[in-house]
Order: structure tokens, then C-alpha cells, then sequence
């Protein structure tokens, strides 16, 4: 039996916070639009070199469900990852960022729905692999940081360095009561 994850604590909300969480939210619009159909194509062009030998064509639905879940696959590994290095030592609202990255090929795939569904389909679900993938990397991190209330040397909302300050004080640059323990940061 598997020990339970330890719940994720809610950050109040301050306006660095939510600077910060904008900056991330145009930087996912920027990743959404940029590697999520880059991810898409690699998945046409390995489905493609896998079921070459199949003598079917890009078309077929077998390379069409290939290159849809390998492109689902890559842009949810590629953002997971990201996610879970940048969110463990700052911490923001995980749904707005992954809202951001799916909405640019989602909004793609709905404007090219009429000329090319299968395009549309394709972008639609390596939009939903991306911010599954940002939204549970995000999670991730926040959890390994070891974010606690008051116990900790490096303030979660400022980055203030709080060596000097005594445990479970508020933070005198910021007023945030979150910590993070610096020896717990991947």
C-alpha cells in the first residue's frame, strides 16, 4: 500500500503572486502556440515512418490515431517537465497556465475545423495531453518544494531569503506566511 500524497496548501493570493502568474500564463500562450503544433507534427512524421511500411497513406485513421497520441504524448512529457522544474520554486495557479498553453492549438483547431478535420482533431488532443500535462507537472512541483506555512528559508512569494528570520514569521518584504525549505529544491 502507497503512502497518500501530501495535499497540495492553498497560497493566498498577493499581487506578486498574481504578476507572476500572468507572466507564466503569456509564456504558456507562447508554448502553446509554438510547441504543441510542433509536437503534432513530429507525431505525423513518426506515425508516418512507422506505418510507411503498411503502404497506407497519411490519411488512414491508423496513422491519423498515431499521430494524435503520439503528439498528445510529447507535449505532455515536454510540459510536465517544464512545469514541474519551474512551478517547485515558484509557485502559481497551475489551472490558468494550463488553460494558456491549450488555448492557442485549441482555438487553431476550431478555426481549421472546416477545412481540415483532421488537423483539428490531431491539435485538439495534443492541446489536451499539453495542459494535462503542464496542469499535473505544475502540481508536482508545488508538492516536491516542501511548501509549508512558517517553516522554511526562502519565502514562497518573493523569494526573500529568510535564513535570519524566526520560523513561522511573516515575511517583512512581502508579508507571505509561506516557506520553502531550500534543502528539499530539486
Amino acid at each position: 500500500m502507497t503512502a497518500p500524497t501530501p495535499p497540495i496548501p492553498e497560497l493566498p493570493q498577493t499581487r506578486r503572486r498574481l504578476r507572476r502568474t500572468l507572466g507564466y500564463v503569456i509564456i504558456a500562450l507562447a508554448l502553446g502556440t509554438l510547441f504543441i503544433p510542433i509536437a503534432a507534427g513530429f507525431g505525423f512524421v513518426v506515425a508516418g515512418l512507422i506505418l510507411g511500411n503498411l503502404n497506407v497513406g497519411m490519411s488512414h485513421p491508423l496513422v491519423i490515431l498515431s499521430a494524435a497520441a503520439l503528439g498528445a504524448l510529447t507535449s505532455a512529457a515536454g510540459l510536465f517537465e517544464g512545469a514541474r522544474n519551474s512551478f517547485a520554486t515558484k509557485p502559481i495557479a497551475p489551472r490558468s497556465v494550463a488553460i494558456a498553453v491549450a488555448l492557442p492549438p485549441a482555438l487553431f483547431a476550431v478555426g481549421s475545423m472546416t477545412s481540415n478535420i483532421v488537423a483539428a482533431f490531431v491539435l485538439f488532443l495534443c492541446a489536451g495531453g499539453g495542459a494535462y500535462g503542464m496542469y499535473k507537472g505544475a502540481q508536482r512541483g508545488a508538492r516536491n518544494a516542501s511548501m509549508s506555512i512558517g517553516i522554511g528559508d526562502l519565502c514562497a512569494h518573493c523569494g526573500y531569503d529568510l535564513s535570519a528570520t524566526p520560523a513561522h514569521n511573516i515575511c517583512p518584504e512581502c508579508g507571505g506566511t509561506f516557506r520553502f525549505d531550500r534543502t528539499k529544491i530539486g
